[in-house]
C-alpha cells in the first residue's frame, strides 16, 4: 500500500496557448470563424470547471484526467472587404473572453468607397470601443489585455487613424507593445503626413511639464517601420509645445477646469477633412450608445452662419471628430488634477535622412523612457548625438542604436562619466565601430570597477551585411573581459569571416552556459516572503510563525539561497 506522500492529484491541469491565423475573402466569413473560435474556447472552459471541482483534492498514484486550460490567445486576421458590425461584435466577444491576448494583428481599414459612410464610422467606433474602452454586449465579459497589438495602417484613411487615436488616448486596457506599420505610407502627401504625426504626438507623447492627466495605457510604441524626416520632428515638437502652453493656460481659466460630457443617445454627425475643409459624412443617423467625455475642438463660431453656430465640433473617444448640437453638452467641474495611467516607457523610431531634431524631441519626452531604440540613416553622426541621448533619458535601462557608425570606445568613455544605468545595449547592423575597434570598450567591460561592467547584463554587436565584423584584437579583448566579468548574462556578437573565425567562435562559446553569481532577490520579493510571517491577534510563542523567530543571519542565508540562478548565454555569428 502506497503512502499518502507518494500520491498525486488525480487530475492535472495543462496550460495551453492558442494561435489563429486567417485571411478571409469577406468580413462575414471571418466573423463565422471567430464564432467557431468562441464556441471552442467556451467549451474548454465549461469542461474544465466541473472536472476541476469534482476531482479537487482526490489523490491517487497516477493522474487519470487532464484538463486543458487556455492561458493565452494570439491572432493574425485579415479580410478583403470592409469591417461590418457582425465582425466587430464577434472579434470583441473573443477578445473579451477573459483570456490574455499574446499578439493581435489586424488591419485598420481600406480606401474603398461606401454607400453609407456614417455606418462605416459607427462600425469602426464599436470595434475600438469593445477592444479598448468598455464591453459592448453581455457576451463581452471583460476588456482584453495585450502583450502586443499590431494595427496595420497601410491602406487606412485619416479618419480611421483619428478614431483609433481618440480611443487609445483614453484607453486603460493594458497594451504592453503597440506597433503601427504603414502609418505614413509612400502614398501619403506631406500635408497628410503632418496630420498623422500630429495625432501620434497628441496621443502618446507628453512633455515633463504635463506629468499629470490621462495617459494612454500603451507602454511601448514601435514606429520603426516609419522613417522620420525633419518636418516630422518639427511637427511633433510643435505639438509638445502646444501641450505645455495648454497646461499653463488651464491653471488660469475656469473653462479649462471642466469636463465636457455627452449623454447616451446624443445624435452624431461624423466629420472628415476634404482639402482645407471639414465636411459632414452622409449616411445613417448615428447616436452615441453611452455617456462619454469629449474634447472640444475650436469651432470658429464667429465665422459660421446662424444654423452652423448651433453645432460644436468635438473629439469623441473611439469615434474621432464629430459634430453635435450645443444643447447636448453637460459640463462637470474638475475638482483636482488626477493622474490616470502612466506615460510611455519604451519607444522605437527610425530616421530617413537627418536627425537634427531628435535630441530636442528626447529632451521633451525622454523623462519617462526606460527603453529606446533608434535606427539611423548612414550619413547621420550618431556619436555627436550620444551625449544628448544619455542626458535626456535619465531613467533609461535599454538602448539600441542601429544602422549607424558608432565609436564604441567613445561611447564607453561618455557612459563612464555619467548618465542612466544601462542594463541592455544593442548595436545592430552597424557600419563601423570606431578607429580603436572597440578594444577600450571591451577592456572596460572586463574591469569590475567600471559602470559598464557593474550594470550591463545584455550586449548585442552585429555588423551590417557589408561592414567588417569584430576582428582579432577586439575579440581577444572581449574574451579576456568575459573571464573577469560576472554581470553580463547575454552576449550576441558577429565575428569576421576569416580562417581564424572558427578559433574565436570556439573560444567565445566556452563562456556559453557559464554559471554566474546568483542575482540577489529584489526588495519586493523579500517583502513578499516576509509577509507570510504576519500573525493574528494572538502573540503566544506557539502561534508565532517559525520565520519570525529566525535571526537576521538565517534570513540572509534564506534570501541568498532563493536568489535567481544565472547562466550566461553567448551566441556567435559569422
Amino acid at each position: 500500500m502506497q503512502s499518502d506522500e507518494r500520491q498525486i492529484p488525480s487530475s492535472l491541469e495543462i496550460p495551453v496557448s492558442l494561435e489563429l491565423s486567417n485571411w478571409s475573402k469577406t468580413a462575414d466569413l471571418l466573423a463565422g470563424y471567430l464564432k467557431d473560435l468562441g464556441i471552442l474556447m467556451q467549451a474548454m472552459e465549461n469542461r474544465a470547471k466541473p472536472l476541476g471541482s469534482a476531482l479537487k483534492g482526490v489523490k491517487t498514484d497516477r493522474a487519470s484526467t487532464f484538463i486543458y486550460r487556455l492561458i493565452e490567445l494570439s491572432m493574425t486576421i485579415s479580410h478583403r472587404d470592409k469591417m461590418n458590425h457582425l465582425l466587430a461584435e464577434r472579434l470583441c466577444e473573443v477578445l473579451g473572453s477573459g483570456i490574455p491576448i499574446g499578439e493581435l494583428h489586424i488591419r485598420l481599414g481600406d480606401r474603398s468607397a461606401s454607400d453609407d459612410q456614417a455606418a462605416c464610422h459607427d462600425t469602426l467606433a464599436k470595434l475600438f470601443t469593445g477592444m479598448l474602452m468598455q464591453p459592448l454586449t453581455p457576451n463581452h465579459k471583460s476588456l482584453p489585455s495585450f502583450s502586443e497589438l499590431q494595427i496595420d495602417c497601410e491602406d487606412s484613411l485619416l479618419w480611421h487613424f483619428e478614431a483609433l487615436c481618440s480611443a487609445l488616448s483614453v484607453s486603460q486596457v493594458c497594451i504592453r507593445k503597440l506597433r503601427l506599420p504603414g502609418v505614413c505610407s509612400y502614398r501619403t502627401t506631406d500635408e497628410l503626413r503632418q496630420r498623422y504625426w500630429r495625432l501620434i504626438a497628441q496621443t502618446f507623447f507628453h512633455p515633463n511639464s504635463t506629468s499629470t492627466g490621462i495617459f494612454s495605457s500603451v507602454r511601448a510604441l514601435d514606429l520603426s517601420d516609419v522613417k522620420l524626416t525633419l518636418d516630422d520632428l518639427a511637427e511633433i515638437s510643435a505639438v509638445l509645445q502646444e501641450k505645455e502652453h495648454i497646461a499653463q493656460v488651464a491653471q488660469q481659466w475656469d473653462l479649462c477646469q471642466k469636463d465636457w460630457m455627452l449623454r447616451k443617445s446624443t445624435p452624431l454627425q461624423f466629420l472628415e477633412k476634404e482639402g482645407d475643409s471639414i465636411i459632414a459624412v452622409d449616411g445613417s443617423c448615428i447616436t452615441l450608445p453611452y455617456d462619454s467625455r469629449v474634447e472640444l475642438v475650436q469651432d470658429d463660431s464667429d465665422e459660421k452662419s446662424n444654423d452652423e453656430s448651433d453645432w460644436i465640433d468635438v473629439i469623441i473617444p473611439a469615434y474621432g471628430r464629430c459634430r453635435v448640437r450645443r444643447e447636448n453638452f453637460v459640463s462637470e467641474t474638475i475638482k483636482e488634477a488626477v493622474v490616470v495611467g502612466e506615460p510611455l516607457s519604451a519607444l522605437s523610431l527610425a530616421f530617413k535622412t537627418n536627425a537634427e531634431g531628435v535630441e530636442g524631441l528626447l529632451k521633451q519626452i525622454g523623462w519617462s523612457l526606460r527603453e529606446l531604440s533608434l535606427s539611423f540613416h548612414r550619413e547621420i553622426d550618431v556619436n555627436a548625438m550620444v551625449p544628448g541621448i544619455l542626458e535626456a533619458c535619465p531613467n533609461l535601462r535599454k538602448l539600441a542604436l542601429d544602422e549607424c557608425y558608432i565609436d564604441l570606445d567613445q561611447f564607453s568613455t561618455l557612459y563612464e562619466c555619467a548618465g542612466p544605468i544601462l542594463s541592455t545595449l544593442q548595436f545592430q547592423d552597424y557600419y563601423g565601430i570606431g578607429e580603436g575597434d572597440g578594444k577600450l570598450f571591451m577592456k572596460r567591460l572586463g574591469d569590475p570597477t567600471t559602470r559598464l561592467a557593474k550594470h550591463l547584463r545584455e550586449l548585442t554587436i552585429h555588423a551590417e551585411e557589408y561592414a567588417e565584423p569584430l576582428d582579432h584584437p577586439t575579440l581577444s579583448a572581449l574574451c579576456i573581459a568575459l573571464e573577469h566579468n560576472t554581470t553580463l548574462e547575454k552576449l550576441q556578437v558577429m565575428v569576421s569571416r576569416t580562417v581564424w573565425s572558427a578559433i574565436w567562435k570556439r573560444r567565445l562559446r566556452r563562456s556559453n552556459g557559464q554559471v554566474l553569481p546568483p542575482r540577489p532577490l529584489p526588495l519586493s520579493s523579500k517583502l513578499a516572503f516576509l509577509s507570510v510571517a504576519h500573525h493574528g491577534e494572538s502573540n503566544t510563542a506557539e502561534t508565532v510563525p517559525a520565520v519570525k523567530r529566525l535571526d537576521r543571519r538565517v534570513l540572509s542565508l534564506i534570501f541568498e539561497f532563493a536568489a535567481t540562478r544565472v547562466i550566461r548565454s553567448v551566441q556567435v555569428y559569422g
